[in-house]
């Protein structure tokens, strides 16, 4: 609808399943004179334009062959839409590597790919993590080899000219270049190693410089993913004026078309594959005239488990998702209810809050760039919403990083939200703003709200592994802690987090008060 009204539309990758589907949208385009782009953002990395601009600038003749070695950690949670398939994995990861190749290689002439190893994820899912692609073009040939799931981060693209090479490792942000001396023997092998060395080091060095003037707000941000988007999103406004997209229609097409070509079904055992007609993802459902839980976010980690704890009460449960394949089909398999629509959409919400007596919101806009402000509007959103369906109760949560620390020797549920909250992080800015909000409207409306504020939420099948309050896994085996190993830490479990919803929910003196969830557990941040 947006290209029939003649508006200009940048796409998320991948923009779209089938080639089919590529041509009709470009068909659809030119038909209203919009510009129709895809965001291949990898495409504008830092490291990956200058590797472009060193292949266009070295002298060394054409390219001949492209490899490509993509090789990652897997952290995503299971029920994300990419893990519900091979086919969506290809579409979701494997597109970075081979939006690189498309764009190199012009019209593609034949693919062929052999799958290695897979894996059955805690969704019931068996996925390939792991095959090599071969492809031919126009101009060169190429292959890529993707493995999913490694301990080992290494992203790389090494081009082979008629006369030198091109590396660029993509997970350091250096590119070298290769190419024979006039030296022989030992010596040529000196120039070689030296001159790659010197090369990378240089590199290395302003890539340090950037990134500790971004640390201490001297410079810009150093952060690649951040620096590719926003260079992406600028060249599609940037293109606007010259009518064509950022990304060429044929270099969208190629993508798509060898991410077709890639055998998927071959690579799944038949006892996993999905019904015939089917794509994997789950039907949804018109909402009854009643629930007992009805639950936004429903995907995320913590929502999944009151869930399944709700569900195993007896209760009926109702969840809102954008994504319909996001909720795992274990819950599916239990009866739950399934309402497809975004928390901003008063449509949805009113759908997702119909006949339900309690209504538990875990959402918060994850990457949102006014993320104090968005925690709010969706807060006020819902509580509009809940009490237009008359629900009995709001289960709202909020974060113990909202509270006054500063002058309470011991936290306890009556701590108040910071004074001073608009100084902190915006997440916790956002959430103590919320709850503010969300007890101004009990106390003028009478609105039926509860506020849970959990600590440390860990274990569960699907749990990220490492909380992000306590550290960042690196390069799939490393922990590189964000606290003092010696700083105790409010742990909870996610199945006590479940409980004590499903306790709220069965309590109606909670009205009106708050609840911080923390276990007795005195394990420090090193310990844990």
């Amino acid at each position: 609808p947006l290209l029939a009204a003649g508006k200009h539309v940048l796409v998320e990758k991948p923009i779209a399943t089938t080639s089919e589907e590529v041509q009709s949208l470009y068909a659809k385009a030119g038909e209203h004179n919009a510009v129709l782009s895809v965001n291949h953002n990898v495409c504008f990395l830092p490291v990956v334009r200058r590797f472009y601009e060193t292949l266009q600038s070295c002298n060394l003749g054409d390219i001949r062959h492209i490899a490509v070695q993509w090789q990652r950690p897997l952290q995503p949670p299971s029920a994300t839409w990419m893990l519900q398939s091979s086919r969506n994995l290809v579409l979701e990861a494997a597109v970075h590597p081979l939006s690189i190749i498309a764009g190199l290689g012009g019209t593609v002439h034949s693919v062929t790919a052999t799958p290695f190893r897979r894996h059955t994820f805690p969704n019931g899912h068996t996925i390939c993590t792991e095959w090599e692609l071969a492809a031919t073009f126009d101009r060169m040939s190429a292959t890529l080899r993707y493995a999913m799931g490694t301990t080992y981060d290494h992203t790389a693209i090494e081009a082979f000219l008629s006369e030198g090479r091109v590396y660029a490792d993509i997970a350091r942000g250096i590119v070298t270049v290769d190419q024979y001396s006039t030296s022989k023997g030992s010596i040529d092998t000196l120039k070689h190693a030296g001159g790659a060395g010197a090369q990378a080091a240089w590199q290395a060095a302003s890539q340090s410089r950037r990134e500790y003037a971004d640390a201490f707000g001297l410079g810009p941000t150093a952060d690649a993913f951040q620096i590719s988007m926003g260079r992406s999103i600028q060249a599609f406004y940037d293109s606007l004026g010259r009518n064509a997209p950022h990304i060429s229609p044929t270099d969208a097409a190629t993508t798509i078309q060898i991410c077709e070509a890639v055998p998927v079904d071959d690579m799944i055992p038949r006892d996993t594959k999905p019904a015939a007609g089917s794509d994997g993802r789950p039907e949804f459902d018109e909402p009854s005239e009643e629930c007992d839980l009805s639950i936004l976010g429903g995907s995320g980690y913590i929502a999944t488990a009151i869930a399944r704890a709700a569900l195993a009460k007896g209760l009926k449960v109702r969840v809102l998702a954008r994504n319909p394949a996001s909720i795992s089909e274990s819950l599916r398999r239990q009866g739950v209810e399934l309402v497809v629509g975004d928390i901003r959409d008063d449509t949805a919400l009113a759908l997702a809050f119909r006949g339900a007596k309690a209504v538990v919101d875990t959402a918060f806009p994850k990457g949102s760039p006014r993320m104090a402000e968005d925690i709010l509007a969706l807060a006020e959103r819902v509580a509009a919403a809940a009490s237009d369906a008359g629900t009995d109760l709001l289960v709202y949560f909020g974060t113990i990083g909202s509270m006054n620390m500063r002058d309470s020797a011991t936290i306890t549920d009556t701590t108040p939200i910071d004074p001073n909250i608009r100084e902190r992080n915006p997440y916790a800015r956002g959430k103590g703003l919320a709850e503010q909000r969300l007890f101004a409207l009990h106390a003028k409306d009478g609105l039926p709200v509860c506020v849970l504020r959990p600590g440390v939420v860990v274990g569960g099948d699907n749990a990220p592994p490492v909380h992000p309050a306590v550290g960042q896994v690196r390069n799939g085996r490393h922990i590189v802690g964000s606290v003092a190993p010696t700083q105790p830490m409010p742990w909870v479990l996610v199945d006590d987090v479940a409980d004590a919803v499903l306790s709220a929910v069965e309590n109606p003196q909670v009205v009106g008060k708050t609840y911080n969830l923390v276990s007795a557990a005195k394990l420090s941040a090193g310990e844990y």
